[in-house]
């Protein structure tokens, strides 16, 4: 999975530099500087998604271990429902992280006459799919 997820990423990351070095054909040093915020963000929120998802495996793995070395049903249950609640939490936690970091980055860009919005990626963390969303560049004025 970390290494599927590494390429998803990579993809990901990839397209986007390409469209904003694409569309930061300017004389206007502080548009591109911009830019590349915008990109370093993005950069960082990927870093974090990668983060998060080793985080989760290690948190999984361990209560898996717990499950399987628990005998009574109840309990079982009891650490499952455990798991799936740290689990919301950090993927909560995550996206409030990469909202607070992308708005940011689209703000000053903004200030910079770049208009970018979020873009919604995909992330498959215990079996369930979250959206999490960086930042895209759509235009320059």
């Amino acid at each position: 999975m970390k290494q599927k997820f590494a390429v998803i990423i990579s993809i990901l990351f990839l397209s986007f530099s390409f469209n904003a070095v694409a569309t930061a054909d300017t004389d206007d040093a502080r548009q591109e500087a911009a830019v590349l915020e915008l990109i370093d963000a993005n950069t960082e929120i990927y870093e974090l998604i990668y983060q998060e998802v080793e985080k989760s495996e290690v948190l999984v793995a361990d209560y898996e271990l717990k499950i399987a070395e628990e005998t009574d049903a109840s309990k079982k249950l009891e650490i499952q429902n455990e798991l799936d609640a740290k689990i919301e939490e950090l993927v909560k936690n995550l996206q409030v992280k990469a909202e607070e970091m992308t708005k940011n980055a689209i703000e000053e860009a903004a200030k910079h006459g770049i208009i970018a919005e979020c873009e919604l990626v995909e992330v498959e963390i215990y079996g369930k799919k979250y959206l999490v969303d960086p930042g895209k560049i759509i235009d320059m004025v």
